[in-house]
């Protein structure tokens, strides 16, 4: 069945719920001194553990040794090669973040020369910019960076001058850690309409198929999201909450009639499949459960497609 509900209306959809105030939490700090000198080249995209390097203006980003000895005594850091002419630098990182904290190095040099570092949201909306002249001392600085109040930003846009680099990257995001779980057990029975939406505790249901019910289930005793018809089903639920989960864990029984029924864990910020589960409808009630690998990946939420289930529970972490 055709997906009805798009990305931007998933997004949409989410913007428009009343928030909740989360203190952040650390999620790392790059610091580069682990990883090999290399250049990325115009074209390239180079993935380390909480972002993604491209470099932008047709040139080339560099990670490589300091100039010279900082405070720090940081041995790699990231700017552009020795001798080449200052590009622009994109950082995306695997999650939405709140704050960022970075030491910034600016060689002495032409008065006149800046550098600047933007951050920008998922929908590529700018957050905040902030720029630094040179001068004619070389300077050290250590700058944290956030937008408005209530906001986060999945990109960093470095615009750094003439021999300028920056180290020691400190990130946090809106305070996610503890499990949210959902087993449908408060919420009263009800059809969900077509292009409808149910809020949950921390998840929101978006259906763009017709028969989506939220049930009592005899098997089960209790309350369960399933549908009336064997084919075409095809829902979304989604964290309502900042920042995204490093795994999905959710309980379904299968239904022997229609065609199989498919859950799908979807990326956080794009709503994209990055991995799918066809369920056996031979057997009872089973576990589906699926943990990101890395950093630059979070989830989102899923979207069960096809035949009919009955989903128990689901629990993100």
């Amino acid at each position: 069945m055709k997906h009805l509900i798009k990305t931007a209306a998933l997004m949409a959809a989410l913007s428009a719920l009343p928030g909740a105030a989360w203190s952040s939490a650390s999620v790392g700090v790059e610091t580069f001194d682990n990883v090999a000198p290399r250049d990325i080249v115009a074209g390239e995209s180079y993935a380390l553990d909480y972002f993604t390097v491209t470099p932008g203006g047709g040139g080339t980003a560099s990670i490589k040794s300091a100039a010279w000895p900082d405070l720090t005594g940081a041995r790699q850091v990231l700017g552009s090669p020795k001798g080449a002419s200052a590009i622009p630098i994109d950082l995306t990182f695997g999650q939405e973040l709140d704050a960022v904290t970075l030491t910034l190095v600016m060689p002495a040099g032409d008065p006149s020369d800046v550098s600047s570092l933007s951050l920008h949201g998922v929908d590529g909306s700018l957050r905040t910019t902030s720029s630094f002249e040179h001068g004619l001392v070389a300077k050290r600085i250590r700058i944290t960076l956030s937008g408005p109040t209530g906001t986060t930003f999945r990109r960093l846009a470095l615009q750094l001058g003439e021999g300028a680099y920056v180290d020691d990257i400190d990130m946090a995001s809106p305070d996610a850690a503890s499990v949210v779980t959902e087993n449908f057990d408060s919420m009263p029975s009800q059809s969900v309409a077509e292009g409808g939406m149910v809020n949950l505790t921390s998840l929101v249901l978006l259906s763009s198929a017709r028969g989506v019910v939220i049930e009592r289930n005899a098997a089960l005793g209790s309350q369960g999201l399933t549908s009336t018809s064997p084919i075409g089903n095809d829902v979304n639920i989604l964290s309502t909450r900042a920042g995204g989960r490093k795994s999905i864990a959710v309980t379904v029984i299968p239904d022997q009639a229609g065609e199989p029924a498919t859950i799908e864990f979807l990326d956080y910020g794009t709503f994209s499949a990055i991995h799918k589960e066809v369920v056996a409808q031979t057997g009872g009630a089973r576990r589906i459960e699926y943990s990101v690998a890395n950093g630059n990946t979070l989830l989102g939420g899923i979207r069960w497609t096809g035949g009919k289930l009955v989903i128990d529970d689901i629990v993100m972490k």
